[in-house]
Order: structure tokens, then sequence, then C-alpha cells
């Protein structure tokens, strides 16, 4: 059997809230880096990658303060407009996004959380 590195899980959220939904469970669990969206923005090809991976139709948080306030125009927005609009907001995305190379889980639920950080057999 090969020895594994441990994992090193990204936590991307917003200070506060991700920290206190999510970032709890993560420490107990995995070592985890954490990244303000807000604060410390986020890289287009990065939102693009979110995007295109098995979550991105849940990546939009259509429940938040930030979604009510766009035009319809901008609510109906795709592709490079999509990204262009989650940069400038980053709000918009659910939060916590769990990324180990690629998208584990968007939004909190500590049973998914615990499924996707199993380690493999």
């Amino acid at each position: 059997m090969e020895d594994r590195e441990p994992r090193l899980l990204e936590l991307r959220g917003v200070l506060g809230r991700a920290t206190r939904r999510g970032g709890d469970e993560a420490d107990a669990l995995v070592d985890h880096e954490f990244h303000d969206v807000r604060d410390q923005g986020l890289d287009q090809d990065l939102v693009s990658q979110w995007l295109d991976s098995e979550y991105g139709d849940v990546l939009m948080n259509r429940r938040s303060t930030t979604w009510r306030t766009l035009t319809q125009s901008q609510k109906e927005s795709q592709g490079a407009e999509l990204v262009k609009l989650l940069l400038d907001y980053p709000t918009l995305i659910k939060r916590p996004v769990f990324v180990d190379g690629r998208v584990l889980a968007v939004g909190f639920s500590p049973a998914k959380l615990l499924h996707v950080l199993k380690p493999p057999s």
C-alpha cells in the first residue's frame, strides 16, 4: 500500500459565514486553507472551471441579497458574462466551495462533506 500525502483542502467562502458553516467541520476532518472570495478575489479560469464542473448548476446563490438586486438580463447571464458577473459579485457564489484540485462540494452539508472527504479505499 503506497503512502499518500495528507490532503490540503481549499475552503472558499466569505470570512465569518464560511468559518461558521463548514469551516468548523472542515477543521475537525482535514487540514484546509481558507480563501475569502470577497477580500482575496477569484481567478477567471477558476470560476470557469467551477461552472463547468458537476456543481456548476448549483454554484449561483439565488437566495442572496445580491441576486435580488440584479437585472433580469444579469440573472440570465451565461458563459463569459456569467463568469464576469461572479467575479464582480463574488457573494453570488453559493458558499462554501470545497476544492481539492477540483470542486468537491458547494454549500454546506455535513453528510456531503464527510462523503467527499472519505479516503479512497
